[in-house]
C-alpha cells in the first residue's frame, strides 16, 4: 500500500509540474452595471517574471487595472489604464503574490453591458 501512495504522490508531482511549464488563460463575462464606479475583480497567484497578457472586449470604454496589495495593505498598480478597444496590454509581474484584475465602469451608461477580458499568463 505504501508504495502506491508513493507512486501515486509521483504521479502528482509530475502532473503538477507539467502544468506549470503550460500557460494559463482564461475568457472571464462580466455584467457591468450602468452607473459610475461599478467593478468586477478577479484575482490569481502569479510568480515574479510571469507575463499576463489582458485583453478586453466592450461596447463602452472601461477602467482596467492588475494590483497587488503588501503588508501595508495599500494597492500597487502594475496596469491602470482605459480599454476603448480590444487591444492588448501585457504587464511583467515584478514579485511573487496574488494579482487582482478589476475592471471599472466609469461613465454613466443607458442600461448593463456585458464584456470578456481574455487573459494569459506566460511563465
Amino acid at each position: 500500500m505504501k508504495r502506491v501512495s508513493v507512486l501515486a504522490l509521483s504521479l502528482l508531482g509530475l502532473t503538477g509540474f507539467t502544468a506549470l511549464a503550460e500557460p494559463t488563460q482564461d475568457t472571464l463575462h462580466f455584467t457591468m452595471e450602468r452607473y459610475p464606479g461599478y467593478f468586477g475583480e478577479y484575482c490569481l497567484d502569479m510568480k515574479k517574471g510571469d507575463v499576463l497578457e489582458v485583453t478586453v472586449d466592450s461596447p463602452y470604454p472601461v477602467r482596467v487595472n492588475l494590483h497587488y496589495h503588501e503588508d501595508d495593505a495599500e494597492a500597487h498598480f502594475l496596469l491602470d489604464e482605459v480599454k476603448e478597444d480590444d487591444r492588448q496590454s501585457s504587464v511583467t509581474i515584478s514579485q511573487d503574490g496574488e494579482y487582482c484584475l478589476q475592471i471599472t465602469n466609469f461613465e454613466p451608461r443607458p442600461a448593463r453591458f456585458e464584456l470578456t477580458l481574455d487573459y494569459e499568463v506566460i511563465r
